[in-house]
């Protein structure tokens, strides 16, 4: 039987599930009224797209990566794949754009961490 050993510890059968985890956000608007959003685990598909639109702003330079050209739209690029508001329609990323900057971070965060987009997940990303 073949043993996987992955961040210390050892996996010999391996169960998934399919479906995409998620997260309720209560969302309170401008004028003090709440709303229930859902954060949710990208899809494949989803996961490659944003992947590859970081992949357009990164500086390379003798082919390892040196920074980001430019930060617009990263944090929105992200949330726009998997913010849904209450009628589960994904949030666009110009109503997302206007949300202050903390909020940004903190769902930005959560959204990583859903996606498995941890330190672990970035730094392979970053070396391939």
């Amino acid at each position: 039987m073949l043993k996987i050993a992955w961040k210390g510890q050892i996996m010999e059968n391996l169960e998934v599930s399919l479906k995409r985890a998620e997260i309720k956000v209560k969302v309170i608007d401008d004028a003090g009224k709440e709303h229930t959003y859902t954060l949710r685990e990208l899809s494949g598909k989803q996961r490659d797209l944003f992947l590859n639109s970081m992949g357009k702003r990164v500086n390379f330079v003798n082919g390892k990566i040196q920074g980001l050209k430019t930060y617009d739209g990263v944090q929105a690029d992200l949330l726009a794949l998997c913010l849904y508001d209450e009628n589960n329609e994904v949030v666009k990323e110009d109503v997302i754009q206007t949300y202050p900057a903390s909020v940004l971070a903190k769902l930005f965060k959560a959204a990583q961490v859903l996606s498995g987009f941890d330190e672990v997940a970035v730094t392979e990303i970053k070396n391939d």
